[in-house]
């Protein structure tokens, strides 16, 4: 079955290379189930293995593990459990979050080669350009800003999980 099930097969490329290593004739399959049915959870364990084992075997850009953290934090997941699930400094973590959640951020790393520090200036600065309006004296712009939030978490949290735009990291 899929990870969509209860059950999940280790990443074919692994047990192939396993299979060779060992010189073995099949490749075995190893079936575990589900330690959840809560879909945040599901989907929390996916991102985290995914990263994990691609970390391992290529090693993802920062960027991309400045997206894949930015899911994680955008389920909901505390920067304490994604520091340790990938094995990420806090401070790492929170500034990882903020560069992937905007894709200026992220390209600036890879095509200006920024350190995170210098591309979370840089996802600031977007964030505060592209707010919403100027605020006005006496205004509640506050309660404004507030609402968008939400609605843009919200947003980020149905693209993770494949809601409404079925799109998946």
């Amino acid at each position: 079955m899929t990870d969509i099930g209860r059950n999940t097969p280790r990443p074919s490329r692994e047990r192939t290379l396993a299979s060779i290593a060992t010189g073995r004739d099949t490749i075995p399959v190893l079936v575990r189930s589900q330690d959840t049915t809560d879909e945040i959870e599901r989907a929390i364990a996916r991102i985290s293995e995914q990263m994990n084992s691609n970390n391992h075997r290529t090693g993802l850009t920062t960027a991309q593990n400045a997206a894949g953290i930015a899911e994680m934090l955008d389920l909901g997941v505390p920067v304490e459990r994604v520091s340790k699930e990938l094995s990420v400094k806090r401070k790492a973590v929170k500034l990882l979050g903020a560069v992937g959640r905007r894709e200026a951020a992220r390209a600036s790393l890879e095509e200006q080669g920024l350190t995170i520090e210098q591309a979370a200036i840089v996802a600031k600065f977007f964030l505060m350009w592209t707010s919403h309006g100027e605020p006005q004296p006496g205004s509640d712009q506050l309660v404004v800003g507030w609402c968008h939030a939400r609605a843009d978490r919200e947003d980020r949290r149905n693209r993770v999980l494949g809601g409404p735009g079925r799109v998946r990291w």
